[in-house]
């Protein structure tokens, strides 16, 4: 699963990554659209709401390279 999901991005990016994002861009840009729109709204803003914050702040600056 993982390696379909991979490929897949790789596919509609390009190939090209960007080495130097940190976390809050990742999170921001990538993973926080995808996860909107494969979870149910009711879950959604429960984890909006305590736990994205948290890591957001807590790794924002931190590359994820």
């Amino acid at each position: 699963m993982l390696v379909s999901v991979k490929a897949e991005f790789k596919k509609t990016r390009g190939g090209a990554h960007n080495y130097n994002m940190t976390y809050e861009q990742f999170m921001n840009s990538i993973y926080l659209p995808y996860y909107k729109a494969s979870v149910c709204k009711k879950i959604l803003g429960i984890i909006e709401r305590l736990f994205f914050p948290i890591f957001i702040n807590r790794f924002k600056a931190k590359k994820t390279s």
